[in-house]
């Protein structure tokens, strides 16, 4: 009988290092959990005013009857724009090499020219990563003339919109074709 006591204690013993084990598992887990789901708001973040930068842009060309934009020809548009500006230039997106100290190569995408939109209201902007309920800038938009529509009914226009979430690792560029048409157009309906 006594040895069986022995048996006992080495059982539970063993039995307390694996639930040991599992608890730390577990918590190794939830931690990374917690980073992805953090990742996933900030990309949600950046999309969501990525499209808020394209909408905003959508709302100035409607409205260029009352408030006309700047156009720039081409090699005008570059930088920062202190007003909205339609573009000739080709290209909106640039891709932007760096090494880190330890060489490896990180690529990081910015707009050729853009006009940071500071009309988004109760917008905080942090430049410190991972503040609470802020972003890491303002959203950018680039406006592209492509010229006139296949019906000849307006002018057609790329926009192209960049939106950060709370770190400027999380990016989102999206783009979007729109058409300004002048008066009223029939398409056929009664």
């Amino acid at each position: 009988m006594t040895r069986q006591r022995g048996f006992i204690l080495i059982t539970s013993l063993v039995f307390l290092v694996i639930m040991t084990l599992l608890g730390v598992s577990m918590f190794g887990n939830s931690s990374v959990e917690m980073r992805m789901a953090g990742n996933i708001k900030a990309k949600v973040e950046a999309r969501a005013l990525a499209e808020s930068g394209i909408h905003h842009a959508e709302t100035l060309l409607l409205d260029t009857n009352v408030n006309p934009l700047a156009q720039k020809a081409s090699g005008g548009c570059s930088g920062s724009l202190s007003v909205p500006t339609i573009c000739v230039d080709p290209s909106a997106l640039l891709v932007i090499s760096t090494q880190n100290s330890s060489g490896a190569t990180a690529y990081r995408t910015e707009l050729a020219a853009y006009y940071a939109d500071p009309d988004i209201p109760n917008l905080a902007i942090s430049a410190t990563p991972g503040t609470p309920n802020s972003t890491y800038a303002a959203p950018e938009f680039y406006i592209r003339l492509l010229g006139a529509s296949p019906d000849g009914a307006g002018q057609l226009y790329q926009i192209t919109a960049l939106g950060y979430g709370g770190t400027p690792e999380a990016v989102s560029v999206l783009q979007a074709n729109f058409e300004v048409t002048s008066g009223v157009i029939n398409h056929g309906g009664v």
